[in-house]
């Protein structure tokens, strides 16, 4: 699927996409930015209580994401 950015930096989220992951007004989004592209991850009003119970994400995974998100606060300055 495929939409434009306007001037204004801005984008429309198409119709299916909003109901298939349930994506209200108001909501907040998350840029994740990776050498393979952009991604865009909804953000629950609460985290977590999101998060109970989402196994599967194991510290490994964790600490290289860290280290992922390390680099690119050293490349940008933070």
């Amino acid at each position: 699927m495929q939409t434009t950015v306007t001037e204004r930096g801005q984008i429309s989220i198409p119709s299916s996409i909003r109901k298939r992951f349930q994506l209200k007004p108001g909501m907040g989004m998350e840029w994740i930015v990776r050498n393979e592209g952009i991604f865009l991850m909804p953000v629950p009003k609460d985290p977590i209580k999101a998060f109970r119970g989402a196994g599967g994400v194991s510290t490994e995974h964790l600490m290289e994401q860290r280290a992922l998100d390390k680099k690119l606060e050293k490349k940008r300055g933070y």
